[in-house]
């Protein structure tokens, strides 16, 4: 496995407004880094089949209450947050339908998430596209 490494951002802020329930902020208090993850299968046209994978690092803290927009709502522990985004991939490109990003309070929980989906998706391409 060919395993590529690069910085961006995956957090995104939703606008909410609401009375009842905790509005919380998260700040990134780590860079992101995204690993190219190259499965070594092709598909019937050549691509090679992979996954791309963002993780993250937030502070979680509760929204000041004059603080109108850009808070996130259903959230409600607040400490660290660590996010992870995954996308499948051919030739080193997404594709198929965004994936939104999943919230973990553990590394333990990402590592546990990325090993899942690698094992789900290697199953599903070995099915797909190896030659009996």
């Amino acid at each position: 496995m060919k395993i590529i490494i690069y910085i961006g951002s995956i957090f995104a802020m939703m606008s909410a407004s609401t009375n009842n329930i905790m509005r919380t902020l998260i700040k990134q208090i780590v860079p992101c880094t995204y690993q190219l993850i190259d499965f070594g299968i092709t598909d019937n046209k050549g691509r090679s089949l992979g996954l791309q994978v963002g993780t993250c690092t937030g502070e979680v803290t509760e929204a000041p209450v004059d603080h109108k927009y850009g808070a996130y709502v259903g959230y409600n522990k607040l400490g660290q947050l660590f996010s992870v985004n995954m996308m499948v991939t051919k030739n080193g490109t997404s594709f198929g339908a965004y994936q939104p990003s999943k919230h973990y309070e553990s590394m333990a929980e990402v590592k546990d998430a990325i090993d899942k989906r690698k094992k789900e998706c290697i199953a599903r391409y070995k099915k797909q596209f190896t030659k009996a």
